[in-house]
């Protein structure tokens, strides 16, 4: 080791890397024996001759030895790392070690004011004689120095973020070494480069492995190892070969190349690579007995990796519980169950694999807690625990075995795939980043991967789950190519040291040349387009895609191509103003939103005089993305935003709510943040004493906020403004003023209630029905309802197809919300969940309530036979569109068979169900070998149920036997409809004081759509038909409440369902969502909180 000392007083920056600087204390010895060291003498290079004088222009430096042996001590050692400073006193002696892997740069500035000495050595070996050093050109200039230093600083980070990620997330690890490879190859003087290129080599590869690219990853590894001499760095990267090779199933290869990693580590005592190779030598011996049926294979192999796990221990003794030391002794173990229970002996496999589970879970890293459960559930399997087994293999919001065999696919994780398969783990869970086992398979490229996952998911899904397979694989494939694209073609471009304006143009480039040579992708992301300026401006309205103005942008490859095809872009980000979904434009009459895009271009040019107006180009989706196909222009929105040079957003009082314009501004905020080259203005009101000064029109530009932090959860998922909202026409709306005026009402002086207890008085009626003529507000009802987020979309029932289902879909903010499904009956409406939305979002459930088919705004089958069955199909079709894999049911009414029916045809998602209404109605009641001690509100429940069956159950008989007659009757007449309700919502609730305005709009609910479909749901679920449902083994819940007219005990439930939670009430009745809503919505919370926890 050389040591220097310094004339002057000298002070160290940490550019990049980290050092630690080691103080002496030095001492003179004429005993050579004793000595460590001899002092040289130093002269500097530079001019017409080497002189002892220091020279600042010098070319070289050279040390002579003196002959003057010394004893040289360490006193003193501090590590110093990125971005910190230290100082060395004139004279000291010192030396910095730095770690072969790190690339460590420092600036030194001397400084004589604060000490010198005439005499400072240099420290040296005793027996050689001299040493040059070559020294940098002196007419380097200072700002080629500074874009060095600036280099080697990215270099560092790159590489350190990159070591940091491999952990966490493989995909930003791979960004991070492939920036750093690139600063590698594209900086011609990049300092060390045959030492640090071959690192970043080696890190690549291993990430290629890790991400199943094990083609990509023998390339990259034999070159980084045939780049390297003999190191620790270079036996690594030959055990990470091995690995690969592994992997490929070349056994025979992996053995030779793990066989020269553990010679090599013997003969640079590098333990750690020690025990990286005999692990991996007992992994393939155990892998080659299975092939071969070698039993002394097998004992090689259990000896091998218990001396891998011995030495794990010795290094964590020698050098503290590390994450990485604990890994070692983890991963070491996991193998070893492996060999045992190849060997049979399962009580040893599993208690080697629970002690090397236990082991991982006190680290940080997903991918070996992973695999330690993988080899945890085999080992429980083994030994005949089935159930255990599948806890371990199926963990909630984690990453799962599963996930991790298609994270690293090879001929070995596919077989322990295929036994998951077979074992029916739920391939459909979701981890902690939200990818699923199916991501991970088509991030790795490998097919049989995908196929063994494909299956799982076909199992775990069951009945006709073709197109939502297609629908995910599509989904993941666009993620896949997405990431590709950017990742390998277009982020190198992108911290390119140029001009922004050059950078995006050549990024431009980049993208039409990718496309050009990719047919694949070609078909996933659509080209970048624009439109000219002149011609915007000259259309007079906001162009659509149809028009013909967009012009793509060509590749060089492009037999049209001739030079730059656009030099400025600027990307328009803005809400729609049109809310008829059927317009052809998003624009309203008065071209608002095409004004304000050329007065925000207008004032553009102004703020930055270098662009050319005539070169300036517009991106504005509607005429830049298909308006009949925009598939692949959507799929390109974030790839389109990052190649133009300028995004605007017309900001106005919905922008911020708008899903997607946050989507556009959170991408612009990550571009500027990371590369520097975008620009991002708000075009927003002026004040009117500013419009002289920055603009003569109504509208400003102004910076984007970069400390603008924006919550996707709490955003409309889809467009506000474009979403389904109930819309009632006009007409409809004056035809039914028109009936209410001619409306006849019987006389009756004295108000008799004709012996009917139900409150539905001649009084009673002509009272709501002159509020209706003169008071009631449909728009303001209207309004309210519109405030639930609603949405359409088609889901297809066997025997009946396609219908287009209406519902409700309210997202909690909360973190891990539990998917509840809200099913109402008759003659409620999906109004219903209006009041329990609020506490259940609160209580962190995503809210889904459907209009059921026939009902509100749903569409009604165009056929018979059309039953409770058939509904659950349905609903749960929507919960699967939603991406919902499991939810919760919660039903009253016919709701509640709907939810029984839901439980009975889907087990596997819905994991339990909650009702406020047991329908025993057409069942004889049960028989008992000794009657149950009733409670004193089972005795009323009993009495209500038979005075129910007996007293209140013709309009059942009327709606079951004729529907249609009854219908035209109600559809006609708004009052006969509301009097119908009234009787039904009066009668069935417990006291509850209905306003007019509640039982009009309960009325206009069914009057609007019309009410004959929801009469035929009581034709198509016959009495004879509506309980040949079996007994439900799903998790059941009851809320029951005193008003409730089908309401039973406890002992009657419990013939027919699972019932897991009861829970009684003293007040409310059959509408407990609407009448009781914070107890329905208390005992929901309490009951799936148990259930899905």
């Amino acid at each position: 080791t050389r040591i220097h000392s310094h004339q002057p007083f000298a002070q160290s920056w940490i550019l990049a890397g980290e050092g630690t600087n080691v103080s002496y204390n030095v001492e003179p010895t004429q005993d050579n024996h004793s000595a460590t060291h001899a002092e040289y003498s130093l002269a500097w290079g530079g001019g017409n001759k080497p002189g002892t004088t220091y020279k600042t222009q010098q070319t070289h430096s050279v040390i002579v030895n003196a002959k003057t042996l010394v004893r040289v001590t360490p006193t003193n050692s501090t590590t110093h790392a990125i971005d910190t400073s230290y100082t060395i006193p004139s004279a000291t002696f010192h030396s910095t070690e730095v770690p072969p892997e790190v690339l460590h740069a420092t600036l030194f500035f001397f400084d004589s004011s604060r000490g010198f000495h005439k005499d400072a050595p240099v420290l040296g070996p005793k027996d050689a004689e001299s040493f040059t050093q070559l020294r940098e050109p002196p007419d380097i200039p200072f700002d080629t120095l500074a874009s060095r230093v600036d280099v080697v600083r990215r270099w560092d980070i790159y590489f350190k973020s990159g070591l940091e990620y491999v952990h966490q997330d493989l995909e930003l690890a791979l960004r991070s070494f492939n920036s750093a490879l690139y600063l590698c190859d594209s900086t011609s003087d990049f300092p060390n480069v045959t030492h640090y290129r071959p690192m970043v080599l080696g890190q690549l590869g291993n990430m290629y492995r890790r991400l199943g690219r094990y083609e990509q990853a023998k390339d990259v590894l034999e070159s980084a190892v045939t780049q390297m001499n003999l190191s620790p760095q270079r036996v690594e990267l030959s055990g990470k070969l091995g690995v690969v090779y592994r992997y490929k199933n070349q056994l025979t290869d992996a053995k030779h190349a793990f066989e020269v990693q553990y010679n090599s580590a013997k003969q640079l005592n590098v333990e750690t690579a020690l025990c990286h190779a005999v692990g991996s030598l007992g992994i393939v011996n155990c892998q080659l007995s299975q092939q071969d049926d070698d039993e002394t294979l097998l004992e090689l192999a259990i000896k091998q990796l218990s001396e891998r796990v011995w030495r794990a221990r010795k290094i964590k003794d020698a050098t503290g519980p590390t994450s990485y030391t604990t890994m070692l002794e983890a991963v070491g173990l996991a193998r070893l169950s492996l060999c045992y229970t190849a060997r049979g002996d399962s009580k040893k496999a599993l208690n080697i694999a629970l002690e090397s589970l236990e082991i991982a879970q006190s680290l940080q890293r997903t991918q070996v807690i992973a695999l330690s459960r993988l080899f945890y559930g085999r080992a429980l399997i083994a030994d005949g625990q089935r159930e255990e087994a599948l806890k371990q293999l199926n963990p909630p919001e984690a990453l799962t075995p599963a996930m991790a065999l298609c994270n690293e696919p090879s001929n070995e994780h596919n077989g322990y795939l295929q036994e998951l398969v077979d074992l029916g783990v739920d391939m459909d869970r979701v981890d902690h980043r939200g990818y699923t086992a199916l991501d991970y398979a088509v991030f790795s490229g490998n097919t049989v991967t995908e196929a063994l996952v494909l299956e799982g998911l076909r199992r775990t899904l069951r009945g006709h789950v073709t197109p939502e397979l297609l629908l995910r694989q599509t989904q993941a494939k666009l993620r896949k190519a997405y990431r590709e694209l950017f990742q390998d073609k277009l982020r190198r471009v992108l911290l390119a040291k140029k001009s922004g304006e050059e950078v995006l143009q050549e990024l431009r480039h980049a993208y039409a040349d990718a496309l050009a040579n990719d047919v694949e992708k070609s078909k996933v992301f659509d080209e970048l387009k624009f439109v000219r300026y002149p011609e915007f401006v000259r259309f007079g309205k906001l162009p659509r895609s149809s028009d013909g103005l967009a012009q793509r942008f060509k590749s060089k490859s492009d037999q049209n191509y001739k030079g730059s095809t656009a030099d400025f872009i600027i990307f328009f980000s803005y809400t729609r103003l049109n809310r008829d979904a059927r317009a052809s434009s998003p624009d309203d009459a008065n071209h608002t939103q095409y004004r304000r895009m050329i007065e925000a271009a207008e004032e553009f040019l102004r703020l930055h005089p270098s662009v050319d107006r005539e070169n300036l180009k517009i991106w504005v989706d509607h005429a830049c993305v298909d308006q009949d196909d925009p598939t692949t222009g959507v799929s390109a929105l974030p790839i389109i935003v990052a190649q133009c040079d300028a995004i605007i957003s017309l900001v106005n009082d919905r922008y911020y709510d708008r899903a997607w314009c946050c989507v556009e501004v959170m991408m612009v905020q990550r571009l500027k943040e990371s590369y520097g080259l975008h620009r991002w203005y708000e075009q927003v009101p002026l004040q009117s004493k500013d419009r002289e000064k920055r603009s003569p029109g109504r509208w400003g530009l102004q910076e984007g906020p970069m400390d603008l932090d924006l919550v996707m959860g709490e955003k409309q998922l889809t467009f506000e403004e474009d979403r389904p909202r109930i819309n009632i026409p006009n007409s409809e709306l004056g035809l039914l003023q028109q009936k209410l005026e001619f409306a006849r009402l019987p006389t009756n002086l004295n108000n008799e209630q004709w012996a009917e207890k139900n409150g539905v008085t001649v009084e009673k009626v002509k009272h709501v029905v002159d509020f209706w003529r003169n008071g009631y507000n449909w728009r303001q009802e209207e309004a309210r309802l519109n405030d639930l987020p609603q949405y359409l979309t088609d889901v297809h029932v066997a025997g009946f197809g396609d219908l287009e289902m209406h519902f409700v879909h309210a997202m909690s903010g909360a973190a891990k919300a539990v998917p509840l499904l809200f099913i109402h009956g008759w003659p409620g409406s999906f109004a219903e969940v209006t009041k329990i939305v609020p506490i259940l979002n609160k209580a962190g459930f995503h809210v889904v309530a459907p209009s059921l088919p026939g009902y509100g705004f749903s569409e009604c089958p165009d056929k018979p036979g059309f039953t409770n069955q058939h509904d659950a199909e349905a609903v749960h079709q929507i919960m699967s569109i939603l991406g919902y894999s499991q939810y919760v049911v919660q039903g009253g009414d016919w709701g509640s068979d709907i939810a029984r029916n839901l439980g009975k045809q889907y087990p596997d998602q819905v994991k339990a169900v909650h009702i406020n209404h047991v329908n025993l109605i057409t069942m004889p009641e049960p028989k008992f070998d000794k009657e149950p001690d009733y409670t004193d509100f089972e005795k009323r429940s009993i009495e209500q149920h038979r005075h129910f069956t007996t007293k209140e159950f013709a309009y059942y008989m009327v709606q079951g036997s004729k529907p249609r007659t009854l219908g035209f009757a109600m559809h006609d007449s708004p009052v006969g409809m509301l009097a119908w309700m009234m009787d039904k919502l009066f009668t069935w609730s417990d006291n509850y004081p209905w306003s007019p305005s509640e039982l009009i709009t309960w009325t206009l609910l069914h009057y609007f759509p019309g009410p004959i479909t929801p009469f035929h749901m009581y034709r198509e679920n016959q009495a004879t038909k509506r309980h040949e449902i079996p007994f439900e083994r799903t998790p059941t819940g009851v809320s029951a409440f005193p008003g409730e007219m089908e309401m039973v005990p406890r002992a009657w439930a419990e013939k027919t369902a699972n019932i897991v939670f009861w829970q009684e009430h003293e007040k409310g009745g059959h509408f407990a969502a609407w009448e009781n809503p914070e107890a329905l919505a208390g005992d929901m919370v309490k009951f799936f909180r148990s259930v899905w926890e």
